[in-house]
């Protein structure tokens, strides 16, 4: 112990407490700390994320993207932060970027559905239609009753002009939600 510098103290504390803990608290990073008090985080960011979508509907990405990046500081493998952060990058018309943060959350999550559903919406948003309904394809192999993947296939059989392909889509997706 000697030898252990402050800020290695803080990384096996941290992970002792991400592990005894089920991932449910997590210590803030020692370069985070100010003061005297020192305290865990509750590892749940439901009320930042509807603030970050209530931003994103505000057309207000700069705060936005911000307050993910904060999010994504204490927790790099949050899906929700690492989508949204790709969806605002989408709106401004930054498709690598919004390309890199969804291909982050498919490495961290290859059996998640969602990721595939959202890179298969950007590459449609970016024009590469093969792109898309591979990994649209791949969601619905993940999750045969994701509505709005059959939603966005038939969105995309008809910039094909593949009209028969494009109702049957779009037919399971009333037949899978018809309050829809």
């Amino acid at each position: 112990l000697e030898n252990t510098s402050l800020d290695q103290v803080f990384r096996n504390v941290r992970a002792d407490v991400l592990k005894s803990s089920n991932g449910n608290q997590r210590p803030i990073e020692s370069s985070q700390l100010t003061g005297e008090e020192y305290y865990l985080i509750k590892n749940s960011y439901k009320a930042l994320i509807k603030n970050i979508d209530s931003l994103i509907d505000q057309k207000e990405y700069t705060t936005a993207l911000e307050q993910l990046s904060g999010i994504l500081m204490q927790d790099e493998n949050n899906k929700s932060a690492l989508l949204r952060r790709g969806r605002i990058y989408s709106f401004l018309g930054n498709h690598e970027s919004a390309i890199v943060n969804i291909n982050l959350a498919v490495k961290m999550y290859p059996n998640d559905p969602q990721v595939y559903f959202y890179r298969g919406r950007y590459y449609a948003a970016f024009g590469h239609h093969d792109k898309s309904l591979l990994d649209l394809n791949h969601a619905l192999t993940l999750d045969s009753s994701y509505t709005n993947v059959y939603s966005y296939k038939g969105y995309v059989y008809v910039t094909f002009k593949q009209y028969d392909k494009a109702i049957f889509n779009y037919n399971k997706a009333i037949e899978l939600a018809p309050e829809r």
